[in-house]
């Protein structure tokens, strides 16, 4: 999710990862440990999302429909 410069990018199996888009394009520094209260706050704000829109889990098996 984005708010402003921060890109908050989370993996089914991993933690949350934090970036600063406009200083970092590529995305190659991970800033989530230096910025834990953004991440809490933009956490939160997805978690709201998801519920909101009725999100289902990431069950981490892909199935094909062919």
């Amino acid at each position: 999710m984005r708010e402003g410069a921060w890109k908050l990018v989370g993996d089914w199996n991993r933690g949350w990862e934090l970036y600063d888009v406009e200083a970092d394009r590529t995305e190659q520094t991970d800033l989530a440990r230096r910025h834990p209260e953004k991440v809490r706050a933009m956490s939160a704000s997805y978690s709201e999302w998801v519920k909101r829109c009725g999100v289902e889990p990431w069950s981490g098996n892909h199935q094909s429909d062919s």
